[in-house]
């Protein structure tokens, strides 16, 4: 997920609240989601503050595992640490805490 995130770097807008989304057909995949923005991370503060992955501001999975008749939600958010645009609040409470049938 981390070398995607970093492959997609030319795709990623300036000045935009850029996300990254994934969709899982495993229950594992959304567990890797904070390593991966972890990793991503480390790579950010490695490159330095001029880094044009900066522009991400956060990496999602929509998962098909769960849904409405689970309960669980089947959205999983997780924001990077330096981003140059921080995700705004509501947007990231909609995805921290979403449901997509």
């Amino acid at each position: 997920m981390c070398a995607t995130a970093i492959r997609k770097e030319p795709q990623y807008l300036d000045g935009e609240q850029n996300i990254l989304i994934f969709v899982s057909y495993s229950e594992s995949l959304d567990l890797l989601l904070p390593s991966a923005v972890h990793e991503f991370d480390d790579a950010v503060r490695k490159a330095g503050a001029a880094s044009p992955l900066r522009k991400l501001g956060g990496m999602t999975v929509f998962s098909n595992i769960y849904g409405p008749s689970t309960g669980m939600s089947n959205v999983v958010f997780c924001p990077t640490s330096y981003p140059s645009k921080p995700i705004g609040y509501k947007l990231a409470q909609a995805f921290g805490f979403g449901q997509i049938a």
